[in-house]
Protein backbone atom coordinates (compact mmCIF):
# COMPACT_ATOMS: atom_id res chain seq x y z
CA UNK A 1 0.00 0.00 0.00
CA UNK A 2 0.72 3.50 -0.45
CA UNK A 3 0.65 6.05 2.73
CA UNK A 4 0.58 9.44 1.83
CA UNK A 5 1.65 11.40 5.13
CA UNK A 6 -0.56 15.01 4.86
CA UNK A 7 2.08 17.58 7.18
CA UNK A 8 0.56 19.57 9.95
CA UNK A 9 1.62 22.87 8.75
CA UNK A 10 1.34 22.57 4.42
CA UNK A 11 -2.65 22.78 4.17
CA UNK A 12 -2.42 26.55 5.57
CA UNK A 13 0.48 27.83 3.16
CA UNK A 14 -1.42 27.57 0.18
CA UNK A 15 -3.58 30.63 0.46
CA UNK A 16 -3.39 34.26 1.67
CA UNK A 17 -3.18 34.64 5.55
CA UNK A 18 -6.61 35.02 6.33
CA UNK A 19 -8.45 33.11 3.54
CA UNK A 20 -8.52 29.63 4.42
CA UNK A 21 -12.25 27.66 3.50
CA UNK A 22 -12.97 24.12 3.97
CA UNK A 23 -13.38 24.42 0.25
CA UNK A 24 -9.42 25.20 -0.27
CA UNK A 25 -8.66 22.45 1.84
CA UNK A 26 -10.13 19.87 -0.55
CA UNK A 27 -6.62 20.09 -2.68
CA UNK A 28 -4.70 17.78 -0.17
CA UNK A 29 -6.88 15.30 -0.93
CA UNK A 30 -8.41 15.78 -4.22
CA UNK A 31 -5.85 15.73 -5.86
CA UNK A 32 -5.20 12.04 -5.00
CA UNK A 33 -7.85 10.37 -6.78
CA UNK A 34 -7.59 7.95 -9.25
CA UNK A 35 -3.88 7.27 -7.57
CA UNK A 36 -2.95 3.71 -5.98
CA UNK A 37 -2.77 5.73 -2.98
CA UNK A 38 -4.00 3.70 -0.20
CA UNK A 39 -4.29 5.37 3.19
CA UNK A 40 -4.36 9.49 3.87
CA UNK A 41 -2.20 9.95 7.51
CA UNK A 42 -2.62 12.93 8.33
CA UNK A 43 -0.38 15.01 11.29
CA UNK A 44 -2.33 17.54 13.87
CA UNK A 45 0.76 18.38 15.65
CA UNK A 46 4.32 19.53 15.99
CA UNK A 47 5.53 20.73 19.63
CA UNK A 48 2.08 22.82 19.29
CA UNK A 49 -1.03 21.50 18.02
CA UNK A 50 -3.14 22.83 14.92
CA UNK A 51 -6.35 22.51 16.77
CA UNK A 52 -7.26 23.61 20.24
CA UNK A 53 -5.88 21.30 22.31
CA UNK A 54 -6.21 20.73 26.20
CA UNK A 55 -2.35 19.00 26.70
CA UNK A 56 -0.35 20.97 23.56
CA UNK A 57 0.23 24.79 23.04
CA UNK A 58 -2.07 25.57 19.88
CA UNK A 59 -0.86 27.83 17.07
CA UNK A 60 -3.75 30.29 18.04
CA UNK A 61 -3.00 30.47 21.40
CA UNK A 62 -2.64 34.08 21.98
CA UNK A 63 -2.63 35.38 18.41
CA UNK A 64 -4.47 38.20 17.02
CA UNK A 65 -4.51 38.64 13.56
CA UNK A 66 -4.27 41.88 13.77
CA UNK A 67 -1.29 42.30 15.62
CA UNK A 68 0.53 41.14 12.63
CA UNK A 69 3.93 39.39 12.84
CA UNK A 70 5.49 40.29 15.53
CA UNK A 71 3.69 39.54 18.22
CA UNK A 72 4.10 37.81 21.89
CA UNK A 73 2.61 34.21 20.84
CA UNK A 74 5.50 34.03 18.21
CA UNK A 75 8.36 34.09 20.79
CA UNK A 76 10.21 37.07 19.35
CA UNK A 77 10.32 34.95 15.87
CA UNK A 78 9.19 37.12 12.67
CA UNK A 79 8.08 35.41 9.75
CA UNK A 80 5.30 35.54 7.14
CA UNK A 81 4.61 31.74 7.61
CA UNK A 82 3.91 31.76 11.08
CA UNK A 83 1.13 34.27 10.69
CA UNK A 84 0.22 32.95 7.80
CA UNK A 85 -0.70 29.15 9.40
CA UNK A 86 -1.66 30.72 12.55
CA UNK A 87 -4.09 33.02 10.45
CA UNK A 88 -5.91 30.57 8.79
CA UNK A 89 -6.45 27.84 11.38
CA UNK A 90 -7.96 30.70 12.91
CA UNK A 91 -10.31 31.62 9.82
CA UNK A 92 -11.35 28.03 9.89
CA UNK A 93 -12.03 27.62 13.66
CA UNK A 94 -14.19 30.78 12.83
CA UNK A 95 -16.66 29.15 10.94
CA UNK A 96 -16.37 25.82 13.06
CA UNK A 97 -14.01 24.04 11.11
CA UNK A 98 -11.43 21.79 12.44
CA UNK A 99 -9.03 20.79 9.31
CA UNK A 100 -8.06 17.62 10.61
CA UNK A 101 -11.63 16.54 11.04
CA UNK A 102 -12.57 17.81 7.49
CA UNK A 103 -9.76 16.20 5.33
CA UNK A 104 -10.30 12.70 7.23
CA UNK A 105 -14.25 13.07 6.18
CA UNK A 106 -12.89 14.03 2.42
CA UNK A 107 -10.46 11.28 2.26
CA UNK A 108 -12.86 8.75 3.17
CA UNK A 109 -15.68 10.18 0.93
CA UNK A 110 -12.73 9.37 -1.54
CA UNK A 111 -12.19 6.23 -0.62
CA UNK A 112 -8.90 6.05 1.24
CA UNK A 113 -8.40 4.00 4.58
CA UNK A 114 -7.32 7.00 6.80
CA UNK A 115 -5.02 7.47 10.01
CA UNK A 116 -3.22 10.05 12.31
CA UNK A 117 0.45 10.27 12.84
CA UNK A 118 1.61 11.93 15.88
CA UNK A 119 4.78 13.66 16.13
CA UNK A 120 6.26 12.44 19.52
CA UNK A 121 9.30 14.77 19.76
CA UNK A 122 8.84 17.73 17.26
CA UNK A 123 11.80 20.31 17.63
CA UNK A 124 11.56 22.38 14.05
CA UNK A 125 13.22 25.90 14.39
CA UNK A 126 14.96 25.15 17.83
CA UNK A 127 18.39 25.49 16.58
CA UNK A 128 16.99 29.29 17.87
CA UNK A 129 17.14 30.23 21.28
CA UNK A 130 13.37 31.24 20.90
CA UNK A 131 10.37 30.10 18.04
CA UNK A 132 7.24 30.27 17.57
CA UNK A 133 7.18 26.55 17.32
CA UNK A 134 8.34 26.41 21.07
CA UNK A 135 5.80 25.33 23.95
CA UNK A 136 5.64 27.55 26.87
CA UNK A 137 6.00 24.48 28.82
CA UNK A 138 9.25 24.29 26.59
CA UNK A 139 10.41 27.79 27.65
CA UNK A 140 9.28 27.32 31.38
CA UNK A 141 11.40 24.04 31.71
CA UNK A 142 15.01 24.17 30.44
CA UNK A 143 15.77 21.60 33.67
CA UNK A 144 13.52 19.32 31.21
CA UNK A 145 16.16 19.68 28.26
CA UNK A 146 18.86 17.74 27.48
CA UNK A 147 22.04 19.25 27.87
CA UNK A 148 24.93 18.10 25.36
CA UNK A 149 22.99 18.22 22.08
CA UNK A 150 22.95 22.14 21.01
CA UNK A 151 22.38 24.10 19.04
CA UNK A 152 18.34 21.69 19.61
CA UNK A 153 18.17 21.74 23.16
CA UNK A 154 15.18 19.12 23.06
CA UNK A 155 13.22 17.53 25.55
CA UNK A 156 15.33 14.65 27.74
CA UNK A 157 12.64 12.00 28.12
CA UNK A 158 14.25 10.44 30.95
CA UNK A 159 12.00 12.89 32.91
CA UNK A 160 8.26 11.29 33.24
CA UNK A 161 7.02 14.60 32.32
CA UNK A 162 7.79 14.52 29.28
CA UNK A 163 6.89 11.13 28.70
CA UNK A 164 3.74 11.78 30.38
CA UNK A 165 3.01 15.09 28.06
CA UNK A 166 3.23 13.32 24.96
CA UNK A 167 1.57 10.43 26.04
CA UNK A 168 -1.66 12.80 26.58
CA UNK A 169 -0.46 14.82 23.74
CA UNK A 170 -1.21 11.06 21.31
CA UNK A 171 -3.96 9.88 23.65
CA UNK A 172 -6.27 12.79 23.05
CA UNK A 173 -5.58 13.01 19.47
CA UNK A 174 -6.62 9.55 19.08
CA UNK A 175 -9.83 10.36 21.22
CA UNK A 176 -10.74 13.51 19.58
CA UNK A 177 -10.39 11.92 15.51
CA UNK A 178 -11.74 8.44 14.90
CA UNK A 179 -9.70 6.67 12.85
CA UNK A 180 -8.53 2.71 12.71
CA UNK A 181 -4.62 3.60 12.52
CA UNK A 182 -2.35 5.20 14.29
CA UNK A 183 1.36 6.15 13.54
CA UNK A 184 3.63 7.19 16.22
CA UNK A 185 6.43 8.81 14.29
CA UNK A 186 9.50 8.69 16.68
CA UNK A 187 11.82 10.02 13.88
CA UNK A 188 10.51 13.42 14.03
CA UNK A 189 12.76 14.23 15.78
CA UNK A 190 15.82 13.08 17.33
CA UNK A 191 17.48 12.58 19.88
CA UNK A 192 15.23 11.85 22.90
CA UNK A 193 18.44 10.79 25.11
CA UNK A 194 21.46 12.27 25.86
CA UNK A 195 24.30 10.75 23.54
CA UNK A 196 25.03 7.07 24.20
CA UNK A 197 22.62 6.48 26.57
CA UNK A 198 19.45 5.40 24.84
CA UNK A 199 20.17 1.58 24.55
CA UNK A 200 20.09 1.88 28.51
CA UNK A 201 17.08 4.00 28.66
CA UNK A 202 14.81 2.52 25.99
CA UNK A 203 12.30 0.77 28.44
CA UNK A 204 10.83 4.69 29.09
CA UNK A 205 9.93 4.86 25.36
CA UNK A 206 8.52 1.25 25.42
CA UNK A 207 6.27 2.61 28.46
CA UNK A 208 5.16 5.32 26.66
CA UNK A 209 4.16 2.38 23.42
CA UNK A 210 2.28 0.80 26.47
CA UNK A 211 0.35 3.09 27.09
CA UNK A 212 -0.81 4.56 24.23
CA UNK A 213 -1.87 0.86 23.03
CA UNK A 214 -3.62 0.46 25.97
CA UNK A 215 -5.46 3.37 25.36
CA UNK A 216 -6.31 2.68 21.95
CA UNK A 217 -7.26 -1.36 23.26
CA UNK A 218 -10.10 0.86 25.43
CA UNK A 219 -10.87 2.92 21.97
CA UNK A 220 -11.44 -0.42 20.07
CA UNK A 221 -14.15 -1.62 22.60
CA UNK A 222 -16.25 1.95 22.70
CA UNK A 223 -15.55 2.40 18.75
CA UNK A 224 -16.04 -1.84 17.79
CA UNK A 225 -13.18 -1.85 15.71
CA UNK A 226 -10.00 -2.70 15.44
CA UNK A 227 -7.32 0.05 15.84
CA UNK A 228 -3.66 -0.25 14.54
CA UNK A 229 -0.68 1.15 15.80
CA UNK A 230 2.43 2.23 13.36
CA UNK A 231 5.64 2.85 14.17
CA UNK A 232 7.87 5.52 12.63
CA UNK A 233 12.20 3.98 13.47
CA UNK A 234 15.25 4.37 12.26
CA UNK A 235 16.80 2.52 9.66
CA UNK A 236 18.02 0.17 10.98
CA UNK A 237 17.73 -1.66 14.15
CA UNK A 238 21.19 -0.51 15.71
CA UNK A 239 20.17 2.86 15.21
CA UNK A 240 16.82 2.73 16.64
CA UNK A 241 18.51 0.86 19.98
CA UNK A 242 21.36 3.11 20.32
CA UNK A 243 18.37 6.05 20.07
CA UNK A 244 15.93 4.21 22.56
CA UNK A 245 13.46 2.95 20.06
CA UNK A 246 13.45 -0.66 20.44
CA UNK A 247 11.11 -0.85 17.68
CA UNK A 248 11.65 -4.68 17.60
CA UNK A 249 10.28 -5.52 20.91
CA UNK A 250 7.30 -3.29 20.00
CA UNK A 251 6.88 -5.40 17.20
CA UNK A 252 7.16 -9.13 18.77
CA UNK A 253 5.04 -8.17 22.03
CA UNK A 254 2.37 -6.69 19.60
CA UNK A 255 2.14 -3.02 20.46
CA UNK A 256 2.50 -2.14 17.29
CA UNK A 257 0.78 -3.58 14.08
CA UNK A 258 3.58 -2.04 11.47
CA UNK A 259 6.83 -0.91 11.90
CA UNK A 260 8.32 2.27 9.14
CA UNK A 261 11.96 2.67 8.66
CA UNK A 262 12.65 6.07 7.91
CA UNK A 263 15.91 8.34 7.56
CA UNK A 264 16.41 11.63 9.56
CA UNK A 265 15.40 14.27 6.50
CA UNK A 266 17.24 13.47 3.64
CA UNK A 267 15.89 10.40 1.16
CA UNK A 268 18.11 6.87 1.91
CA UNK A 269 17.71 4.54 -1.04
CA UNK A 270 19.56 1.37 0.96
CA UNK A 271 16.73 0.99 4.23
CA UNK A 272 15.96 -2.16 4.43
CA UNK A 273 13.26 -4.03 5.57
CA UNK A 274 14.34 -7.68 5.42
CA UNK A 275 17.49 -6.66 7.61
CA UNK A 276 15.06 -5.50 10.52
CA UNK A 277 12.95 -9.14 10.28
CA UNK A 278 16.20 -10.71 11.41
CA UNK A 279 14.84 -8.91 14.93
CA UNK A 280 11.36 -9.73 14.45
CA UNK A 281 9.80 -13.21 15.91
CA UNK A 282 7.34 -12.97 13.35
CA UNK A 283 9.60 -13.17 9.47
CA UNK A 284 5.87 -11.94 8.18
CA UNK A 285 5.44 -8.91 10.41
CA UNK A 286 4.51 -6.09 8.09
CA UNK A 287 7.63 -3.38 7.56
CA UNK A 288 7.26 -0.73 5.35
CA UNK A 289 9.90 2.10 4.35
CA UNK A 290 9.51 6.03 4.45
CA UNK A 291 10.56 8.09 1.29
CA UNK A 292 11.68 11.59 1.66
CA UNK A 293 10.95 13.94 -1.06
CA UNK A 294 14.33 15.45 0.28
CA UNK A 295 17.76 14.74 -1.34
CA UNK A 296 21.31 14.96 -0.82
CA UNK A 297 24.64 13.19 -2.22
CA UNK A 298 26.74 13.56 0.55
CA UNK A 299 26.55 16.40 3.79
CA UNK A 300 26.54 19.90 3.30
CA UNK A 301 26.46 19.25 -0.84
CA UNK A 302 24.64 21.66 -2.50
CA UNK A 303 20.83 22.26 -3.25
CA UNK A 304 21.11 22.23 -6.62
CA UNK A 305 24.11 20.56 -8.93
CA UNK A 306 26.21 23.30 -10.86
CA UNK A 307 26.92 20.84 -13.43
CA UNK A 308 24.69 18.00 -13.37
CA UNK A 309 20.95 18.41 -14.46
CA UNK A 310 20.19 14.93 -13.30
CA UNK A 311 20.13 16.76 -9.81
CA UNK A 312 17.81 19.54 -10.07
CA UNK A 313 15.46 19.25 -7.91
CA UNK A 314 12.19 19.26 -9.92
CA UNK A 315 8.94 17.54 -10.37
CA UNK A 316 10.47 15.30 -13.36
CA UNK A 317 13.48 14.36 -11.43
CA UNK A 318 11.55 13.64 -8.17
CA UNK A 319 9.33 11.43 -10.20
CA UNK A 320 12.15 9.47 -11.90
CA UNK A 321 14.26 9.11 -8.10
CA UNK A 322 10.99 8.61 -6.42
CA UNK A 323 10.87 4.76 -8.58
CA UNK A 324 13.89 4.20 -7.70
CA UNK A 325 13.44 4.87 -3.92
CA UNK A 326 10.45 2.93 -4.21
CA UNK A 327 12.27 -0.21 -6.28
CA UNK A 328 15.58 -0.32 -4.03
CA UNK A 329 12.35 -0.55 -1.11
CA UNK A 330 10.72 -2.92 -2.24
CA UNK A 331 13.46 -4.90 -3.51
CA UNK A 332 14.53 -5.05 0.06
CA UNK A 333 11.28 -6.30 1.28
CA UNK A 334 9.20 -3.46 2.24
CA UNK A 335 5.64 -3.77 2.61
CA UNK A 336 4.48 -0.51 2.32
CA UNK A 337 5.19 2.52 1.62
CA UNK A 338 4.86 5.86 2.63
CA UNK A 339 5.05 8.84 1.01
CA UNK A 340 7.00 11.97 3.51
CA UNK A 341 7.46 16.05 2.59
CA UNK A 342 5.61 14.83 -1.28
CA UNK A 343 3.33 18.26 -0.53
CA UNK A 344 4.20 19.73 -3.88
CA UNK A 345 4.53 16.69 -6.11
CA UNK A 346 1.20 15.70 -5.04
CA UNK A 347 -0.43 19.26 -6.10
CA UNK A 348 0.92 19.19 -9.76
CA UNK A 349 -0.15 17.11 -12.70
CA UNK A 350 3.90 16.79 -13.15
CA UNK A 351 3.73 14.52 -10.32
CA UNK A 352 0.82 12.33 -10.77
CA UNK A 353 2.77 9.08 -11.95
CA UNK A 354 4.24 8.99 -8.59
CA UNK A 355 1.19 7.87 -6.85
CA UNK A 356 0.26 5.25 -9.52
CA UNK A 357 3.51 3.78 -10.30
CA UNK A 358 5.34 3.35 -6.88
CA UNK A 359 2.25 1.00 -5.41
CA UNK A 360 4.57 -1.91 -6.13
CA UNK A 361 6.72 -3.69 -7.58
CA UNK A 362 5.29 -5.16 -10.84
CA UNK A 363 3.62 -1.43 -11.14
CA UNK A 364 7.00 -0.47 -11.86
CA UNK A 365 8.59 -2.64 -14.10
CA UNK A 366 9.45 -1.08 -17.39
CA UNK A 367 9.61 2.94 -15.93
CA UNK A 368 12.26 4.80 -16.18
CA UNK A 369 14.15 5.10 -12.66
CA UNK A 370 16.74 6.65 -11.45
CA UNK A 371 19.40 5.76 -8.56
CA UNK A 372 21.14 8.39 -6.67
CA UNK A 373 24.30 7.42 -4.27
CA UNK A 374 23.21 9.46 -0.76
CA UNK A 375 24.20 8.77 2.91
CA UNK A 376 22.21 7.65 5.91
CA UNK A 377 21.66 10.89 7.46
CA UNK A 378 21.30 8.66 11.13
CA UNK A 379 24.77 7.22 11.21
CA UNK A 380 26.70 10.67 11.80
CA UNK A 381 26.60 12.29 15.11
CA UNK A 382 23.53 14.67 15.76
CA UNK A 383 25.42 17.54 17.06
CA UNK A 384 27.23 17.40 13.78
CA UNK A 385 24.65 16.46 11.70
CA UNK A 386 22.31 19.41 13.25
CA UNK A 387 24.90 22.22 13.76
CA UNK A 388 26.34 21.16 10.07
CA UNK A 389 23.13 22.52 8.59
CA UNK A 390 22.75 25.65 10.31
CA UNK A 391 27.32 26.23 10.25
CA UNK A 392 28.61 27.37 6.88
CA UNK A 393 32.01 25.27 6.94
CA UNK A 394 31.32 22.47 9.39
CA UNK A 395 30.48 19.69 6.74
CA UNK A 396 33.47 20.90 4.35
CA UNK A 397 35.45 20.36 7.36
CA UNK A 398 34.64 17.01 8.63
CA UNK A 399 34.70 15.43 5.03
CA UNK A 400 38.32 16.92 4.42
CA UNK A 401 39.55 15.49 7.65
CA UNK A 402 37.64 12.37 7.89
CA UNK A 403 38.88 12.04 4.37
CA UNK A 404 42.63 12.46 5.12
CA UNK A 405 42.74 10.09 7.84
CA UNK A 406 40.54 7.55 6.32
CA UNK A 407 37.39 7.38 8.55
CA UNK A 408 35.31 8.86 6.06
CA UNK A 409 32.07 6.53 5.89
CA UNK A 410 30.12 7.36 2.17
CA UNK A 411 30.67 6.43 -1.12
CA UNK A 412 30.60 10.60 -1.73
CA UNK A 413 32.53 12.90 -2.41
CA UNK A 414 35.48 10.69 -3.75
CA UNK A 415 38.72 11.60 -4.78
CA UNK A 416 40.02 9.22 -7.78
CA UNK A 417 43.89 9.43 -8.10
CA UNK A 418 45.76 8.97 -11.44
CA UNK A 419 45.86 5.31 -12.42
CA UNK A 420 43.43 3.96 -9.67
CA UNK A 421 39.88 2.42 -9.84
CA UNK A 422 37.40 3.48 -7.27
CA UNK A 423 34.20 0.81 -6.84
CA UNK A 424 30.63 2.50 -6.14
CA UNK A 425 27.76 0.37 -5.09
CA UNK A 426 24.33 2.15 -6.27
CA UNK A 427 20.72 0.79 -4.49
CA UNK A 428 19.57 -0.02 -7.70
CA UNK A 429 18.52 -3.59 -6.88
CA UNK A 430 18.39 -6.33 -9.70
CA UNK A 431 17.02 -5.26 -13.29
CA UNK A 432 14.97 -7.64 -14.40
CA UNK A 433 13.61 -6.19 -17.86
CA UNK A 434 15.90 -7.38 -20.95
CA UNK A 435 14.74 -3.92 -23.09
CA UNK A 436 16.19 -1.85 -20.05
CA UNK A 437 19.56 0.07 -20.75
CA UNK A 438 21.91 1.45 -18.37
CA UNK A 439 23.25 5.17 -18.02
CA UNK A 440 26.15 6.77 -15.49
CA UNK A 441 26.43 9.84 -14.83
CA UNK A 442 28.90 11.47 -12.64
CA UNK A 443 29.88 15.04 -11.34
CA UNK A 444 33.69 15.02 -11.63
CA UNK A 445 34.59 12.38 -14.23
CA UNK A 446 36.19 13.44 -17.82
CA UNK A 447 34.70 11.31 -20.41
CA UNK A 448 38.04 9.89 -21.18
CA UNK A 449 37.51 8.14 -17.60
CA UNK A 450 36.75 4.45 -18.04
CA UNK A 451 33.89 3.36 -16.30
CA UNK A 452 32.75 -0.61 -16.03
CA UNK A 453 29.46 -2.10 -15.00
CA UNK A 454 30.16 -5.67 -13.64
CA UNK A 455 32.45 -7.41 -16.25
CA UNK A 456 30.96 -4.78 -19.20
CA UNK A 457 32.98 -1.27 -20.44
CA UNK A 458 30.47 1.81 -20.46
CA UNK A 459 30.50 4.12 -23.92
CA UNK A 460 30.45 7.81 -23.07
CA UNK A 461 27.68 9.30 -25.07
CA UNK A 462 27.95 12.78 -23.48
CA UNK A 463 25.31 12.73 -21.39
CA UNK A 464 26.96 9.74 -19.34
CA UNK A 465 28.16 6.33 -19.81
CA UNK A 466 26.25 3.77 -21.76
CA UNK A 467 25.51 0.35 -21.26
CA UNK A 468 23.27 -1.89 -23.78
CA UNK A 469 20.16 -3.42 -23.33
CA UNK A 470 20.65 -6.64 -21.19
CA UNK A 471 23.86 -5.74 -19.35
CA UNK A 472 23.35 -8.08 -16.57
CA UNK A 473 22.60 -6.71 -13.02
CA UNK A 474 21.40 -8.77 -10.41
CA UNK A 475 21.59 -7.06 -7.21
CA UNK A 476 22.99 -3.54 -6.65
CA UNK A 477 24.56 -2.03 -9.46
CA UNK A 478 28.78 -2.00 -8.78
CA UNK A 479 30.20 0.42 -11.17
CA UNK A 480 33.83 1.10 -11.48
CA UNK A 481 36.21 4.42 -12.39
CA UNK A 482 39.00 4.12 -13.39
CA UNK A 483 41.05 7.38 -14.14
CA UNK A 484 43.07 7.45 -17.28
CA UNK A 485 44.42 10.74 -16.99
CA UNK A 486 47.50 12.40 -15.36
CA UNK A 487 45.80 14.22 -12.62
CA UNK A 488 43.54 13.32 -9.77
CA UNK A 489 39.92 13.99 -10.20
CA UNK A 490 37.14 15.02 -7.09
CA UNK A 491 33.62 13.26 -7.70
CA UNK A 492 30.63 14.55 -5.88
CA UNK A 493 27.57 13.21 -7.26
CA UNK A 494 26.71 9.90 -9.09
CA UNK A 495 23.43 8.88 -10.97
CA UNK A 496 22.31 5.41 -12.11
CA UNK A 497 19.53 5.63 -14.84
CA UNK A 498 17.29 2.71 -15.55
CA UNK A 499 16.03 3.85 -19.01
CA UNK A 500 13.45 2.18 -21.79
CA UNK A 501 12.61 3.05 -25.12
CA UNK A 502 10.28 5.96 -26.12
CA UNK A 503 10.24 7.21 -22.15
CA UNK A 504 11.59 10.57 -22.52
CA UNK A 505 9.32 11.77 -20.32
CA UNK A 506 8.43 11.26 -16.88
Amino acid sequence: MLIFNEDSDFRFYSVEAGTMTAEKLNIAVDTLKGSRVGMFMLCANGMKANYPSMVLDSYTDGFDANLGMDQPCFNGEIGEWGYRRAANIQALESHGIDSNAYLLKRARDNGLAVGMTIRMADHHGFYRKKSLFMSKFYLEHPELRLKTTPPSQTFDFTHAEVRDLMVRAACEIMCRYPTEYVELDWLRHLPYFEPGEGAQHRHFLTEMVEAVREKADWLEKVRGHKIRIYAVVPSTYDLAVFNGIDGAEWANRKLVDMLILAPTYLRDCTIDADSWKAHLDDPDFPVGVRIEHAYQAYPGAPEQSGTMPEMKKCIGNTVRYTRGAAWSAYCRGAKDIEFFNYNRPRDTPEGAPLFADCSSKESLLGKERWFMISYNDLDMPYNLHCTGWRQPGVFPKYIAESLADGSYPYQLPRPVKPGKTEKFVFPSGPVPEKEARLQVCFTGVPQGARVTLGGAEGVFSGAGWDFPAGTAVSGDAEVGVTNTAQEEYYITEAVLKVLFPGQEKA
